[in-house]
């Protein structure tokens, strides 16, 4: 019986007789901060010239310094490295130099 008197089926959403109501465009509610995985996500400029993204996913993974772990580690030495916000500015005097990090940190940046 409905809202009105009447048994007429009006379907669950208008009083009708069916108790079956479906829900199914709720969102997930376990999806909360303990289940997230914090991206960061740093644009890698050399000289001006965007070379890739840098991804830290784990933890502990040197986040935006593992680009200048990275280039010690390839024996790199004349550059200034600085970061703003979510941009990591790698400045160099020698163009040889310069073009040789920005091919590095473009691979890097892919794989890592």
């Amino acid at each position: 019986m409905n809202m009105f008197g009447g048994n007429n089926y009006n379907g669950p959403f208008f009083g009708g007789s069916n108790g079956f109501f479906m829900y199914p465009f709720l969102p997930n509610q376990q999806d909360n901060d303990e289940s997230k995985m914090a991206h960061d996500s740093y644009q890698v400029y050399v000289n001006g010239d965007y070379v890739g993204d840098k991804l830290s996913i784990a933890q502990g993974d040197g986040g935006w310094r593992a680009i200048e772990s990275y280039l010690q580690s390839r024996d790199f030495r004349g550059y200034q490295l600085t970061r703003d916000g979510n941009r990591i500015y790698v400045d160099v005097q020698n163009e040889e130099e310069a073009e040789a990090i920005r091919n590095h940190l473009a691979v890097y940046t892919q794989i890592r």
